[in-house]
């Protein structure tokens, strides 16, 4: 491959030119180069200089150097309008008496939304970590000191950002059933 420093390509002397006085660049471009014999770099000589690999070395373990050991940041664009991702909210009518517990699973593990009272609502914000592109979520929703036999889990729901999934428990919890809006 040529050497281009400063803008200035690899002369006719060197032993890789092509015998028409072109030179191969890279990607397949051409650089023209002056025909054999004539004048070396007359156009580029006043500004062309080639860098010793040893100075090359140099300049590049300084700039390594004079790093100071810190790391590079990426701005962080999740706060801002046009990137913020928009989340994911779970609203629980609780038609129940017993008090009850949400969960929510991406996978196979479940993790605590939250709770809600007997015969109450609330709204819960489902976490960011359950909430990737193209995943689908079960909610499981376990009344207070009953057995796990009785809860009730949700099909898997398809959502994405911004859509809100209304979750209405019954007096039976079997019986509930979910929304998505």
């Amino acid at each position: 491959m040529p050497v281009v420093v400063s803008g200035c390509p690899r002369t006719a002397e060197y032993p890789d030119q092509a015998p028409n006085g072109t030179l191969v660049g890279h990607f397949g471009m051409k650089s023209i180069l002056p025909e054999p014999g004539a004048h070396r770099l007359s156009k580029w000589s006043s500004h062309c200089t080639l860098l010793p690999r040893s100075a090359l070395l140099a300049c590049l373990t300084l700039a390594t150097a004079c790093g100071g050991g810190r790391t590079l940041s990426v701005p962080d664009f999740r706060g801002s309008p046009a990137f913020r991702v928009q989340n994911i909210l779970l609203s629980v009518q609780n038609q129940n008496y017993a008090d009850i517990v949400v969960y929510a699973a991406r996978g196979g593990s479940w993790q605590r939304i939250g709770e809600v009272t007997g015969n109450g609502s609330e709204t819960f914000e489902v976490p960011d970590q359950l909430t990737t592109t193209g995943a689908s979520l079960r909610f499981r929703v376990h009344a207070i000191g009953a057995s796990d036999a009785t809860d009730f889990v949700t099909d898997r729901i398809f959502v994405s950002g911004g859509a809100i999934v209304e979750l209405r428990v019954a007096s039976v919890l079997r019986m509930s059933s979910w929304s998505v809006r």
